[in-house]
């Protein structure tokens, strides 16, 4: 099963961890800097219009999970990402903790604990699309295969119903010749009769004849 972690992290959070691993010891304010974090950016319309909002709103959609990272003390309870969970724990800043090491690893270990969950929904509608889906084409199989007996039970009827008419046919042929026949045979012995009274006519005037020589 693929897993597409770009559901998890956006842009900025890529950003962010790129920045990181390329060095781990980098200051906040530069971290901020590099990647447009900085106060005047949290506070400006083109952040909230343009990226915090529409990422809030798939938040709220179940479409991605924004995780706020704490760098630096500041006043974000007062924005709407104080309804989200927040990292490092405690909503306690990195720069608070004194042991950016043990902030890090704890922002980390935060991040595992969200994502993991996400992971395991990602999977479990993962499968239920291939159940769906491996369910949808048997249904399409079996239309398929009924379709294909449908037609197959339609063209032997069609045989059938030939096979039928043929032999309709041939029956009335068959009976038309044996009318004929038995016409033919009505006037054989209709001539046959007349045949046997001719010869009878015949008969008597050769007695007639032979009685006056």
């Amino acid at each position: 099963m693929t897993f597409h972690s770009d559901s998890i992290l956006d842009d900025i959070g890529w950003h962010i961890l790129r920045e990181i691993q390329q060095d781990a010891r980098l200051s906040f304010h530069e971290l901020g800097r590099r990647v447009g974090l900085t106060a005047p950016f949290i506070a400006s319309h083109h952040a909230w219009e343009d990226i915090l909002d529409p990422a809030l709103k798939r938040h709220q959609e179940g479409t991605v999970h924004v995780i706020p990272v704490l760098a630096r003390p500041s006043t974000w309870e007062d924005t709407p990402l104080t309804r989200l969970q927040a990292l490092p724990s405690g909503g306690k800043s990195i720069t608070e903790w004194g042991d950016v090491d043990a902030a890090l690893s704890d922002v980390a270990i935060g991040i595992r604990a969200i994502a993991k969950p996400l992971h395991e929904r990602l999977n479990a509608q993962e499968q239920k699309r291939r159940e769906r889906n491996l369910l949808l084409a048997k249904m399409i199989q079996n239309n398929t295969e009924a379709a294909e007996k449908r037609n197959q039970a339609q063209e032997h009827n069609e045989r059938v119903q030939q096979a039928k008419d043929a032999h309709a046919e041939a029956q009335a042929r068959l009976d038309e010749a044996q009318r004929q026949l038995d016409t033919v045979i009505q006037a054989q012995e209709t001539l046959q009769r007349e045949l046997s009274s001719f010869e009878a006519a015949k008969q008597d005037l050769h007695q007639k004849i032979h009685m006056l020589d």
